[in-house]
């Protein structure tokens, strides 16, 4: 590659830092607190990894050792007791409901009966005046 090759290389990448300042001293007093961090970190997470030579090769892939095998295991074991748990929570929470439910549905059945009993006995009253007349 050429040094004029190069040069451009440079010239664009120095082009591009300076927009990217001038939009940052444009827009840094809109920017929060919150947006930085995420964008630093965005920016951590879009950088490549070293290339290794497992990498290069598509047809080499990389066997998983018996250590990183166990320890798979060993994390599928581990989150399914935090699954159960998290079921039974919720099992848990809809039982509540369910007997809170109950509970009102129990509360008004003594007074339903009580007006049942009045209305049984208001009409039993009313049958014994008619048939006394």
């Amino acid at each position: 590659m050429g040094e004029g090759y190069m040069k451009k290389v440079r010239d664009t990448a120095n082009s591009c830092r300076k927009i990217y300042l001038m939009e940052l001293a444009l827009y840094a007093d809109t920017i929060t607190v919150d947006y930085d961090i995420w964008r630093q970190r965005r920016v951590k997470s879009q950088l490549t990894p070293p290339i290794d030579d497992a990498c290069q090769n598509p047809f080499s892939e990389e066997i998983p050792s018996e250590l990183k095998r166990a320890r798979h295991e060993f994390e599928c074991e581990k989150a399914k007791p935090l699954r159960d748990i998290s079921s039974l929570q919720e099992e848990n929470y809809q039982l509540k409901i369910d007997v809170q439910i109950e509970k009102s549905r129990t509360e008004k059945a003594p007074k339903k009966v009580e007006v049942t009993r009045k209305d049984l006995r208001d009409i039993h009253l009313e049958n014994k005046k008619l048939r006394t007349r």
